[in-house]
């Protein structure tokens, strides 16, 4: 079983990816970031640096802008999209939504569930929602850790395939989110329970 763990958000989006009993990768997507692209198809990253003009036919370079929500929102799709073909889970973990925070968090964090959705489904991959709660809980031992201790549970303690130091808390949650499905759900469908609810 491949678990791929979603921290979902519109401004950072973390995610890991179990293999085995590990967490085999993890990273985090900033679906902000628009690859900026010249009218003849070739993105920023192949144009030479410093320069303002596409190497591959020498027009001008459109200034870059800050991606809007709903282009934010395509490019988290285009960016899970690359995430699941490259590593092809079996199944999405993804974390649900904090009523106790902000509405406009919960309208973000609602709205990067909803590409985290289709993108699963898209792929026919059932999608898992677990409480931050129950996946910190796993982790560090308090459903109500800190963010802080979240990551430094993550970088102390977890088996994973790297020594790469986590720092964003986004892909904390997202490593943490993988554990509580190598500890907790994968466990409770071997045996067709509930998961600790």
């Amino acid at each position: 079983m491949r678990i791929l763990a979603i921290d979902p958000g519109t401004t950072h989006c973390g995610w890991a990816i179990t293999r085995a009993s590990i967490i085999f990768a993890s990273g985090v997507i900033d679906p902000r970031k628009i690859p900026l692209v010249c009218g003849c198809g070739v993105e920023a990253a192949n144009v030479a640096r410093g320069g303002s003009a596409c190497s591959a036919c020498g027009n001008r370079l459109p200034r870059r802008s800050k991606a809007s929500r709903a282009q934010a929102l395509v490019q988290l799709r285009r960016e899970l999209d690359k995430v699941i073909a490259l590593h092809q889970p079996t199944v999405v973990l993804c974390e649900s939504a904090h009523l106790g925070a902000h509405a406009s968090a919960v309208i973000g964090v609602s709205e990067a569930r909803g590409v985290v959705s289709a993108a699963a489904s898209a792929r026919g991959l059932a999608m898992v929602s677990m409480t931050p709660g129950e996946h910190k809980k796993t982790t560090t031992g308090h459903g109500h850790a800190s963010k802080d201790a979240t990551r430094a549970a993550v970088n102390g303690s977890l088996p994973r395939a790297s020594n790469k130091v986590v720092v964003s808390y986004d892909e904390a949650d997202a490593c943490s989110i993988a554990w509580w499905g190598l500890m907790v759900w994968a466990p409770s469908q071997a045996t067709g329970t509930s998961p600790g609810r």
